[in-house]
């Protein structure tokens, strides 16, 4: 009876982490159930709606559980909907409200890649195993390596690798190539 009690919790325990903070710098928050909680460690482990804060001084990698990598920029911030990695049932909805991040997408994108979520603002992101970034501030994404369908108001544009799409509202699009100076990843360094 205890073993099965240990299997129970221990299965729980598995399924509500979604990911860790594996490395950050300044000052990184997470609010969880009406908490603030101030990151002190490395390995912080991430659960399903917590919203993960940047400061003006900080940047952070998270690492989801399918490897997913996600860095997110200062002044920044994101909320994890759901994170279910279960085969086909899988399902990501990620929502960044502001600040910028840089997204490479993990088992979700051989998964079920139709169900992966990413909102900024007014456009939602969907991936086809790739690197995207942005910056909410900006009103830019970009498609740093593989295809991404970017959603704008009820318009989905197909990015390839090189391409950036601006978006003031939902009536003001353009597409450009980005220029190879243009290719930028947040690093958590200098």
């Amino acid at each position: 009876m205890r073993f099965a009690l240990f299997i129970f919790i221990f299965a729980n325990y598995l399924l509500a982490n979604v990911g860790s903070i594996v490395n950050y710098v300044g000052d990184v928050e997470i609010l969880r159930n009406n908490e603030s909680i101030v990151v002190q460690n490395k390995n912080y482990e991430l659960l399903e709606n917590d919203t993960i804060i940047t400061k003006s001084n900080a940047k952070v990698h998270i690492i989801f559980i399918d490897n997913t990598n996600l860095t997110l920029g200062k002044n920044s911030t994101i909320k994890i909907n759901k994170y279910l990695i279960n085969g086909a049932n899988s399902k990501v909805d990620l929502n960044a409200k502001k600040g910028s991040y840089d997204l490479t997408s993990g088992e979700i994108s051989k998964l079920a890649r139709q169900s992966f979520k990413f909102q900024a603002n007014t456009a939602t992101i969907g991936i086809r195993g790739t690197r995207f970034s942005g910056d909410l501030n900006q009103k830019f994404v970009d498609c740093n390596d593989g295809e991404i369908d970017v959603k704008v108001g009820n318009k989905t544009y197909n990015l390839k690798k090189g391409e950036r799409l601006h978006y003031k509202n939902l009536k003001t699009i353009t597409l450009k190539k980005l220029e190879p100076s243009e290719f930028k990843m947040i690093r958590l360094g200098n």
